[in-house]
């Protein structure tokens, strides 16, 4: 299944969901994000940090805690910084990791505290 990064005329991203591991080599902005927030997600959005359009959800079912969703970029795809959106399966408010520098991970744990909206 294949999602189209929209928005951004200067690039054209396609989004793979996969069950193998992510990154084949360091210049590829493929990532495990594995969901480590307590809270089930119901959306998942990725974006150039410097757009202002989201792409696709990503998931077709929520992502539990401790679930890990495989994403992977077509190749020619390059931003410096990303954010990732996700939005909650019990409606609470959508929270925002900013200047994710996706080409410097394979895994991308997202923690997050409720209490103080404070994203790790």
């Amino acid at each position: 299944m294949k999602y189209l990064l929209a928005g951004c005329l200067a690039f054209l991203a396609f989004f793979t969901l996969q069950n193998t591991p992510a990154r084949a080599d360091n210049d590829k902005l493929d990532f495990s994000l594995v969901n480590k927030t307590g809270y089930g997600i119901d959306e998942v959005y990725v974006a150039p940090h410097s757009s202002d359009t989201w792409s696709d959800n990503l998931i077709s079912k929520p992502l539990e805690n401790g679930e890990t969703l495989d994403i992977s970029f077509n190749e020619g795809v390059k931003a410096a910084k990303w954010d990732i959106k996700i939005v909650w399966v019990d409606e609470g408010a959508p929270v925002v990791w900013k200047d994710c520098k996706l080409s410097e991970i394979s895994k991308f744990i997202l923690h997050y505290n409720r209490d103080t909206a404070e994203t790790q």
